[in-house]
């Protein structure tokens, strides 16, 4: 019996020592457990693993753990590099491709990805030679075809660059790296810069083909056909892409660019209102909220400013208060719809100018019903504040017939300048004004 426990905490023993054995051979890393940890192979996996669900900095973490086992691990350096890519650690990402290369310079990937590194760090010329060297061992590379394309567009050798998208477009072979749309994408735009824009037209064509939701080609599309006077087509694309755009998060940089392209092309057409409505979008989108309500708050103070000027002005003259507030309120709603109007509201700026002008000519009548004179106004109203009487003041009954009548102007375009705040999006004052765009 006593012999049967011996053997049985021998045997107890020994599994301890395996599993303790076991566990020093495994490690975690990022959530994965990485068995047989002193393996490279195995943390190489574990990285690539960690690079396909996006944790790039403990991806690196594991290619490095496979580099200090193996240092001349090509594989590892290589994705140890791309994760660094994925980061925008492009200095970093030079040194590890540089060194993969170093290590199997036949490597037609990890030149491109050079390449593309040192593309984005703007070493344009360099990056050429990396693509060179990637198409000597890959001629039908499309990736390195396509990369090589987009360098070329950085230093504005269209003409060469189309030729490379040309070839990637030959050599495309369903990549998982690269869309067939972009290349297509990225030869129209080297068409327009070179004033080809039918042949850009074709490019976004195709483009629109493998995507119908590809905001950009529909935008670019859209103003080349602008530039080629074929304006009711643009309108159509600019709708397009402005659908698209407003639907995204990060679209209204670019819808402000469909909006005031459209409004562009529909001026041509003399579709002045619905021209008018789209500058109007477009201009509203220009200006963050944060901004509108900087501006907004700004004007209001300045409307405060006047009215507390024209109520001490009140005091210098024998005339009521409530009068000149009357014709001080009367001057700073009308520049302050003027102004404001002008900045990011939905109808004509040009309708508000004349609204200012009127503002500005009420304004004087009154000042000079007051009995100041039209010259040296401003000394004038310096004076006013520093004591000195202002003794042919003119009779309030004259003062009040002038402000009769400006109160009728001040009713009339506040409810103009209502209606338009009212209508706070285009699509209402589609839907009043019964305008369709796609027309």
């Amino acid at each position: 019996m006593r012999i049967w426990r011996i053997f049985a905490s021998l045997l107890i023993i020994i599994l301890l020592l395996a599993i303790d054995n076991s566990l020093a051979n495994d490690s975690m890393i990022g959530g994965v457990l990485v068995q047989n940890a002193s393996n490279s192979s195995s943390w190489n996996q574990a990285g690539i693993y960690l690079l396909n669900i996006r944790e790039y900095n403990e991806s690196i973490k594991a290619f490095d753990k496979a580099i200090d086992i193996k240092p001349d691990f090509e594989n590892a350096w290589y994705n140890k590099g791309f994760a660094q890519n994925e980061l925008g650690r492009y200095n970093d990402s030079v040194v590890a491709y540089k060194r993969a290369i170093e290590i199997n310079a036949s490597s037609e990937e990890a030149w491109s990805n050079y390449a593309l590194a040192l593309s984005e760090l703007g070493r344009l010329d360099e990056s050429i030679l990396a693509y060179n060297e990637a198409l000597n061992i890959s001629p039908d590379s499309a990736v390195a075809l396509y990369g090589e394309g987009v360098v070329l567009d950085k230093l504005q050798k269209y003409n060469d660059s189309i030729l490379a998208y040309n070839k990637s477009i030959l050599a495309y072979n369903n990549s998982t790296i690269l869309r067939l749309k972009d290349i297509w994408f990225n030869k129209g735009n080297a068409l327009f810069y070179l004033g080809r824009y039918n042949d850009s037209i074709d490019a976004y064509t195709e483009v629109l083909k493998i995507d119908q939701e590809y905001g950009d080609a529909w935008y670019n599309k859209g103003l080349a056909l602008y530039n080629i006077y074929i304006y009711n087509e643009s309108v159509y694309d600019y709708v397009q892409a402005i659908k698209i755009y407003s639907e995204n998060e990060n679209g209204s940089e670019y819808e402000y660019g469909a909006w005031n392209g459209q409004g562009n092309s529909l001026e041509k057409l003399n579709r002045t209102t619905e021209a008018t409505i789209a500058f109007a979008k477009a201009k509203d989108l220009e200006y963050p909220n944060s901004m509108k309500v900087a501006i907004f708050i700004s004007f209001l103070i300045m409307y405060i400013i006047i009215l507390i000027i024209g109520c001490n002005f009140s005091r210098k003259c024998a005339i009521s208060t409530e009068v000149i507030i009357l014709s001080v309120n009367l001057l700073g709603f009308l520049s302050y719809c003027w102004i404001l109007s002008g900045l990011f509201d939905f109808r004509s700026v040009e309708l508000f100018f004349i609204y200012g002008f009127l503002a500005s000519a009420i304004t004087i009548i009154l000042w000079l019903s007051l009995g100041v004179p039209l010259d040296n106004l401003w000394l004038n109203l310096v004076n006013s504040f520093s004591g000195s009487d202002q003794e042919d003041c003119v009779s309030p009954r004259i003062v009040k017939s002038i402000c009769f009548a400006a109160m009728i102007v001040y009713v009339i375009l506040s409810s103009i300048f209502y209606y338009l705040r009212l209508a706070n999006s285009v699509e209402d004052m589609l839907v009043h004004h019964n305008i369709n765009f796609a027309n």
